[in-house]
């Protein structure tokens, strides 16, 4: 194979080092159009899709972004349980913020009997605490330190803050971390390896559609398990390789993102991974974005350009669909929480 300047062949698993099989060949980005040619192999046995070649360093990493790339891009502040336009959205607002409070702890004021009472009836079904929790992604409420690893503009860190946690951020992305800065948030910018984290030191930590973008997200996790308090706990959300629309798009699935994506876990290799580290995992699958993702995935496979396709009813129904087979863990993101003991 001929290697361009600042990459390197990846033929073996990054988890057991065993050789992979090929996937996908010849896949080109369809996003943002970044040049050249990839391929995908995959180690069934430890459920892990990866990049060959893949960037040899963060220096060729950040060629892969361009300008318009969305986290490059200054987003307007959003605060996650503000008031929304409309009666139904509203509403389900109001019962979100109250199955948190139920469910995970919060305090959050409710002047409404009757939306009390429907939250705290949903915040009996597993489903419905797991729709309201991934606000907070999964956290329960307690006076503690949170480090989101890739915290963007720091929306999320500001929603923590505001629920008592004591947050810090790390953002490769100076633009997006400048205007964390602006609100008064601790982030630092740069790499997770160039970072010093001290041992034993953050009740929480959380990865969100972060680690499929590492080099080596085996190193980068043993770092963020060290930095765990006993007890603390670690919460990942990434793509799904084996989820129900990467069977039926194949390598125009939008979540493949060559060569962004240098590797994707399973719902299985997520629970290894977590147990390699001494932690205890808990791992399910969601279907949150599943609507974007299969918009995105029918513009790749119909024009080769994941921006073209503008319907909304196909995209929709696939949703609706991709609902069916949470259960049986193909849904369309990987949650994995792991507690440290």
């Amino acid at each position: 194979m001929n290697l361009e300047v600042g990459w390197i062949s990846r033929s073996k698993c990054p988890i057991c080092g065993l050789a992979g099989e090929v996937r996908y060949m010849g896949v080109t980005d369809k996003a943002y159009h970044v040049p050249g040619e990839w391929c995908y192999r995959q180690h069934r046995s430890c459920d892990v899709l990866w990049l060959d070649p893949t960037p040899a360093n963060y220096s060729t990493v950040a060629t892969l972004y361009p300008a318009d790339y969305p986290t490059h891009v200054k987003p307007e502040p959003e605060n996650l349980l503000a008031s929304r336009q409309g009666r139904v959205a509203n509403l389900r607002l109001r019962i979100k913020s109250e199955i948190l409070r139920h469910a995970y702890g919060y305090t959050i004021e409710c002047r409404d009997k009757w939306v009390c009472l429907l939250g705290r009836i949903a915040a009996a079904f597993p489903i419905m605490r797991r729709w309201a929790g991934y606000t907070v992604r999964f956290l329960h409420a307690r006076n503690g330190r949170l480090l989101d690893v890739g915290c963007g503009n720091g929306t999320f860190l500001m929603l923590m803050a505001r629920l008592g946690w004591e947050v810090m951020g790390i953002e490769p992305d100076p633009t997006a971390a400048a205007y964390a800065h602006s609100q008064g948030l601790k982030v630092e910018v740069g790499m997770l390896e160039e970072v010093r984290l001290e041992p034993e030191s953050f009740d929480a930590i959380t990865l969100s559609h972060v680690i499929e973008h590492l080099l080596d997200p085996v190193v980068s996790l043993k770092v963020l398990a060290r930095a765990l308090k006993p007890g603390g706990v670690l919460v990942s959300i990434s793509p799904n390789p084996d989820g129900v629309l990467s069977r039926i798009f194949g390598p125009s699935w939008r979540e493949l993102d060559p060569p962004r994506h240098l590797v994707l876990f399973g719902p299985r290799a997520m629970a290894n991974l977590a147990r390699m580290l001494g932690l205890r995992p808990i791992v399910w699958t969601t279907n949150r974005n599943a609507n974007w993702v299969a918009q995105e995935s029918i513009s790749i496979k119909r024009y080769s350009n994941a921006f073209a396709y503008r319907g909304k009813l196909l995209p929709a129904m696939l949703k609706v669909f991709c609902m069916l087979f949470i259960p049986f863990g193909i849904g369309e993101e990987v949650v994995l929480v792991a507690k440290k003991e």
